[in-house]
C-alpha cells in the first residue's frame, strides 16, 4: 500500500477500499445463494439421480432385478411344487437365492443369452419374409 500524505489521498484510498469490500460482498453473497440451492433437499435428489446413471441404466438395472427375483421364484416353485416338504422347500429356496443372485450379478451373460435363443428360434421366420421379397 502506497503512503498517505493528505486528506485527499486518505478519501482516494478509502473510497478504494470501499469499492473492493463491496465487490467481495456481493462475490459472497453470490456464493452464499449457490451454496443454498445445492443444499436443498431437491438439488441434492437430482444429483443423486443423475450420480446413478442415466435413466436407461436405472431401467436396465431395475429390468434384470426382476427378472432374476422371477426366475428365481419361478425356479423354486418349480422344486417344491404347491405343498413341498422341509427339504424340498429349504433345496428350492437355496435355489431360488443362488437364480437371483447369478441373474442380478451377470446381466451382460443372460442378455446374450436371450439373444441367442431369439436368434436360434426367430431366424427361420427371418429368412422366410427375406425369401418373400
Amino acid at each position: 500500500m502506497k503512503e498517505i500524505h493528505n486528506a485527499r489521498e486518505l478519501r482516494e484510498v478509502i473510497a478504494e477500499l470501499e469499492e473492493k469490500q463491496s465487490v467481495s460482498g456481493q462475490v459472497l453473497k453470490e456464493q452464499i445463494m449457490v451454496l443454498a440451492e445445492n443444499v436443498k433437499p431437491s438439488a441434492m435428489l437430482k444429483y443423486a439421480v443423475r450420480e446413478m446413471g442415466s435413466v436407461g441404466n436405472l431401467l436396465e438395472k431395475l429390468g434384470g432385478t426382476s427378472l432374476g427375483m422371477a426366475a428365481g421364484y419361478v425356479s423354486r416353485r418349480t422344486i417344491t411344487g404347491r405343498t413341498g416338504g422341509f427339504f424340498r422347500n429349504i433345496l428350492g429356496t437355496m435355489l431360488q437365492y443362488g437364480i437371483t443372485n447369478y441373474i442380478i450379478n451377470n446381466p451382460e451373460k443372460i442378455s446374450a443369452l436371450i439373444l441367442g435363443i431369439k436368434e436360434t428360434f426367430f431366424r427361420g421366420s427371418e429368412d422366410d419374409t427375406d425369401e418373400d421379397e
